[in-house]
């Protein structure tokens, strides 16, 4: 029994130890990725702190030597900020006194005109004494202008003396060797610079250089670049006094052995956590204390499990991503920490050995659900108030809230009896003055939004539920008519659907009837045995139209049915819109010149391109053209225009219709729709829905306006 119990102990020795090797595996882990660069090289000369440094260095080295190159200022010293407040002080002085000549220029020339010597004298003498007077004015705003520049000329120094203080702060321990190539000059901190001598430097960093792609390292050769500079940053390798860039060099040379170190750590615990793994699962007979840990755990309801594991492993990856042991080492912190992480190991264990079982037993997983605290309360929640009415429930609050004011009544009797007296009346009145009303008016609103929902529900959909309430029965009457007024619009919307199938299946049954009928009659004609070889060859061209008449409205139809199902394949390139609206226009031509109609086109000259399915679009142009010449009124003219909007290409094109237009412009692009409702003119009814249909599957819109007889078509594509 000893051997057992020691052999038990040392196993959760074992299962504790793992813990711990697994949580320092993972800091470790995460250090070497965050300091993998310091493996193989020292970078610190190539970071982001060190190149920032140089940046703020050469932005101070600029202003000293270019900028502030006659610096400090004088009190008599001017530059373009000084110029610019000067002349804005001039102005002044120069409006204040153009605003006294002008007000006495004008009568001036008027006494001068009429020969008023008199007058002139004294508008003269008037206005020389005016401007006399102005001069306190004009001083004073000469002082503001002196007083403004000496505000300048102090900032300007101070800023001066800033950027030197900067510059002098790293003589010690940055040097500077630079060569202006525009002016030839040469800006440095250092005697007797010796490129080639490195052994007295820690770095040399020549700029602009051809490596280096990182951004700030961009940065600096753009910045040398730009200038027209040449020339070294240099640190020193014996610093005199205090240097901040020194000791992050050392500081990171030391990140850098004690990378290296812990990479051989990490392998190190890989291992050991490899075998040790492989022990206890060997011997994991021994003991069964995680088994007892997997029981205790399974008394917490479900829920409140999953939020404590999402909680703590939040916290467990904030730890393990800040903990840094090869930059900063506290052993008891670190120690504090790796606990932690090690805990949620033996933790995150346990949690993925209760998602397998559960997994594995969809009953257990049903039965914990049952348990969660969120399904209690759901179970509570509808115990209290399934079957409460909400009268009773207001009941319960005003019983509460009388309860709660007779009991604060009777406390204050205690003590100050004629208080009480005064606040038990106030609260009879303003229960009897404002909650019994606001309670009634509540009760009346709900019975509103009942006999409404009743009234509806019978099928009177005109019925509008009017309750004024900004609470949650003021809502709720919305969402209810809001539900009326949409089963309203779906029920109109089913039966125009219901009546353009009925139209459609008429339309349809005429359009191929018609030719079909005269095919057949025409057939029977050829039967006759005294036919002429005219009257046969008649006969013939006559099926052989009505044929392709029928051949046309059956692939329209295709065409409409494939379009409106999406089951087509667009062949999208580079369309010159110009050229192709051209072709249509030349596919029509003849039809044009024998027609009435007077085509107005504006296109113009230079190409417009977008990507689109050529044919396809030719189609869209080929239905429109086609229905403005079969469908103007005679004798008219039709406009059409094609232009660059923004960035889309907008197609128009308008004319006179032959017929009335009394119809929805929706409705004409349903299928089978014209606007010859007689339809006596050859069509298949389908060019609109056809056209509207293939601008759509390019993204464009095509859009249709009626004013009276005029019928306006507006295509719109995306613009390349």
């Amino acid at each position: 029994m000893d051997i057992k119990l020691k052999s038990k102990k040392a196993y959760i020795v074992l299962v504790i130890l793992v813990c711990y090797i697994l949580s320092l595996t993972l800091v470790m882990g995460f250090d070497i990725l965050d300091y993998r660069e310091y493996i193989f090289s020292n970078p610190y000369f190539d970071s982001y702190r060190f190149e920032k440094e140089m940046l703020v260095y050469l932005n101070d080295i600029k202003r000293y030597h270019t900028e502030f190159k006659n610096y400090p200022l004088d009190p008599n010293s001017e530059n373009l900020d000084i110029k610019e407040v000067k002349e804005l002080y001039d102005n002044k002085i120069k409006l204040q006194e153009e605003y006294t000549k002008n007000k006495y220029n004008s009568l001036i020339k008027e006494a001068a005109s009429n020969g008023d010597i008199e007058e002139l004298d004294r508008l003269t003498n008037k206005r020389d004494e005016e401007l006399k007077n102005n001069q306190p004015i004009i001083e004073r705003i000469k002082a503001e202008y002196n007083n403004e520049k000496a505000k300048i000329i102090e900032k300007m120094n101070m800023e001066y003396e800033t950027v030197k203080g900067n510059i002098n702060f790293r003589d010690d321990f940055i040097k500077y060797y630079i060569e202006d190539k525009r002016n030839n000059e040469v800006y440095s901190n250092i005697d007797n610079f010796n490129k080639n001598n490195k052994d007295d430097y820690l770095y040399v960093g020549r700029f602009p250089t051809s490596y280096g792609n990182g951004s700030n390292i961009y940065e600096l050769n753009k910045e040398f670049s730009n200038l027209s500079w040449e020339g070294y940053f240099i640190v020193p390798k014996n610093p005199i006094g205090y240097n901040y860039i020194y000791e992050d060099y050392k500081r990171q040379q030391s990140i850098g052995y004690n990378v290296k170190v812990e990479t051989m750590m990490f392998v190190i615990f890989i291992i050991m956590f490899a075998l040790l793994v492989k022990y206890l699962r060997k011997n994991s007979r021994e003991i069964d204390f995680i088994t007892s840990l997997r029981k205790l755990y399974r008394k917490i309801p479900l829920d409140l499990r999953v939020g404590v594991f999402i909680i703590y492993s939040i916290f467990t990856i904030l730890i393990i991503r800040d903990l840094d042991l090869c930059y900063y080492l506290d052993l008891f912190l670190d120690f504090i920490y790796v606990t932690f992480i090690a805990v949620y190991m033996l933790y995150l264990f346990i949690n993925i050995k209760e998602i397998v079982y559960l997994n594995n037993n969809k009953r257990e997983f049903k039965n914990e659900i049952k348990r969660t605290l969120i399904y209690r309360i759901k179970g509570l929640l509808n115990d209290s108030f399934s079957n409460k009415s909400i009268l009773f429930k207001i009941a319960i609050v005003l019983i509460v809230t009388v309860f709660l004011g007779v009991f604060v009544t009777f406390a204050l009797i205690e003590s100050y009896y004629d208080a009480a007296l005064i606040l038990g009346f106030l609260s009879i009145v303003f229960y009897l003055l404002v909650m019994v009303p606001y309670i009634l008016k509540k009760i009346a609103n709900i019975n509103k939004v009942i006999e409404g929902t009743k009234i509806i529900s019978s099928g009177d959909l005109d019925y509008m539920i009017e309750v004024k309430d900004k609470g949650k029965v003021g809502e709720l009457s919305n969402y209810i008519n809001s539900i009326k007024s949409g089963l309203r619009e779906s029920l109109d919307s089913r039966m125009k659907s219901e009546r353009l199938k009925s139209e459609l299946i008429t339309n349809v049954s005429h359009d191929l009837k018609t030719p079909l009928t005269s095919i057949i009659n025409y057939v029977d004609l050829l039967k006759q045995k005294d036919l002429s070889e005219g009257e046969r060859k008649s006969y013939i061209e006559i099926l052989n139209r009505k044929s392709q008449r029928l051949k046309v409205l059956i692939d329209d139809l295709f065409e409409a049915s494939k379009l409106s199902s999406g089951d087509i394949k667009l062949n999208i390139e580079e369309v010159d819109l110009v050229s192709l609206l051209n072709q249509a226009l030349g596919e029509y031509n003849e039809k044009i010149k024998n027609s009435s109609l007077d085509f107005k086109i504006d296109i113009g000259g230079k190409k417009i391109h977008s990507n689109l399915d050529g044919k396809k679009t030719w189609r869209v142009f080929d239905n429109l053209i086609n229905n403005a010449i079969k469908y103007s009124m005679k004798n008219t003219r039709v406009y059409m225009s094609l232009k660059e909007e923004g960035n889309k290409v907008v197609f128009t094109i308008k004319n006179i219709s032959a017929q009335e237009l009394n119809f929805d412009v929706d409705e004409i692009f349903e299928r089978f729709k014209r606007g010859d409702k007689s339809r006596n003119i050859e069509g298949s009814g389908l060019g609109l829905a056809i056209a509207k249909s293939i601008v759509e599957l390019h993204g464009g819109t095509l859009d249709v306006k009626i004013d009276g007889d005029l019928f306006k078509a507006i295509v719109k594509f995306n613009k390349k």
